[in-house]
């Protein structure tokens, strides 16, 4: 059995479909109103307050959400904040924390985005969640000046219970960042550890295997060259090195730049490849001698996704003892319509000497998925990619339940209203009339 190396690094790709429970979405507050504000260092020097202005307007943006949160601080210790109360359970119930933002300046002195001052903080109460010691942070989560971007960090461990002032907001003074936007506020439920989603959308996209659940009968040894496989290859579900309360594939030896993992999978009896325009999976290299220059073959039954031969370009797939996910295009790709039901997919590294874990294998759906275009009397309630659509005429009150009863968002579409959800079922009720539909 080949060497195992251990090295904490973070997977890039979060198996994670838990539920999620909107705390706050403005849509029943009155534009106008004041929202309250914190000043994060009264704690320290007791003297400090807040200095600022935060209300709710409709949103100025081109979006349709509704109502959000203005802020205008004068300091660089101001934010909003936010009282909460939860339905069930406590904060330490929940594994995640999310926002909507939006900034319209630069948040820079010299004018430059690349170099925006823009500190994120949240608090629960008195106790941290996110501390703004990364000026660049809307920048690694991708949001960017002038459109809807979401924050979201993990909850730390916290006595906090279920009535609690949530302050949350960027730092900064009149022209750092000036004034900005908040909406849906949202917590993600913990979820037990290893728990699968195979079948299940995860974000946009629909897992595979996640291996949480699988058995040595779900993966095995593939040689393309069929020349047989050697005794001494592995094969083998094992702790990922990163969490150790979730599993990967292991795959390590097999004839020489022939033979890779092979992984048994399912693809819904009413689609085929065909309707999926990605492949995707996580790859981390556990390799005694790192070649730079591996090439990778990804195989779905008889027909090559993917063939770099015996290399591909150096560095492409990631160095040593770091998750790296891997994408690969299935558009244009002919035969694909003809695959369907249960499936194998053939992929990893060819190499002299490989040694390689495989996790979240996935594909993108080419379209939305889900029931779309339902009737609720004058409006319409469209299924969309991760939620539903609400297109209104005129102002329409709405509110979403889930298969439980439990109001999950509710306020007032003008126009358009995107409502992010989960996968699942739920009934859409605007103006007074109801339609149950399906998330995806």
């Amino acid at each position: 059995m080949k060497k195992f190396f251990t090295f904490m690094a973070a997977a890039l790709f979060t198996a994670t479909a838990s539920a999620q429970l909107v705390v706050e979405d403005f849509n029943s507050k009155t534009p106008g109103e004041k929202v309250a504000l914190f000043n994060v260092n009264k704690a320290i020097y007791g003297d400090r307050v807040p200095k600022g202005e935060a209300k709710i307007i409709e949103d100025p943006t081109s979006s349709g959400k509704g109502n959000v949160v203005e802020v205008k601080c004068d300091d660089y210790e101001t934010i909003v904040e936010v009282d909460v109360t939860l339905p069930d359970g406590k904060l330490s119930d929940y594994s995640e924390i999310s926002f909507e933002l939006y900034y319209d300046k630069a948040a820079s002195r010299e004018g430059d985005d690349s170099q925006c001052y823009k500190r994120v903080y949240v608090k629960a109460d008195n106790q941290d969640i996110y501390v703004a010691d990364n000026t660049n942070i809307l920048a690694e989560k991708e949001i960017k000046k002038g459109e809807w971007g979401t924050f979201s960090t993990a909850i730390p461990d916290n006595n906090v219970g279920s009535s609690f002032a949530l302050r949350l907001g960027i730092l900064g003074g009149p022209d750092e960042p000036g004034t900005y936007y908040i909406d849906n506020i949202c917590l993600k439920e913990k979820e037990e550890p290893g728990t699968s989603h195979n079948g299940e959308m995860v974000g946009d996209w629909y897992m595979l295997q996640d291996f949480e659940t699988a058995t040595k009968d779900d993966i095995a040894a593939w040689d393309k060259g069929e020349y047989g496989i050697p005794e001494e290859t592995t094969v083998e579900i094992i702790k990922n090195p990163t969490a150790d309360n979730e599993k990967v594939a292991w795959f390590a030896g097999g004839n020489l730049y022939n033979t890779i993992l092979e992984v048994k999978a399912k693809i819904p009896s009413d689609k085929t490849l065909a309707d999926y325009s990605e492949i995707a999976f996580d790859l981390y290299r556990n390799e005694e001698e790192v070649n730079d220059y591996p090439g990778l073959y990804i195989r779905v039954n008889d027909i090559i996704i993917h063939d770099d031969g015996n290399g591909g370009s150096k560095g492409e797939y990631g160095p040593e003892m770091t998750w790296t996910p891997v994408t690969k295009p299935l558009t244009g790709i002919v035969g694909l319509e003809g695959i369907t039901g249960q499936i194998q997919i053939r992929l990893g590294l060819l190499s002299e000497k490989p040694s390689y874990l495989i996790d979240n294998v996935r594909l993108k759906p080419t379209t939305a998925t889900g029931i779309t275009d339902v009737q609720a009397g004058a409006e319409t309630v469209v299924v969309v990619d991760g939620g539903v659509m609400i297109n209104a005429g005129a102002k329409a009150a709405y509110a979403v339940y889930d298969i439980s009863g439990r109001a999950v968002s509710q306020g007032v579409a003008d126009g358009s209203k995107t409502v992010t959800l989960q996968r699942g079922v739920y009934v859409v009720r605007v103006n007074g009339k109801a339609v149950k539909v399906l998330v995806r």
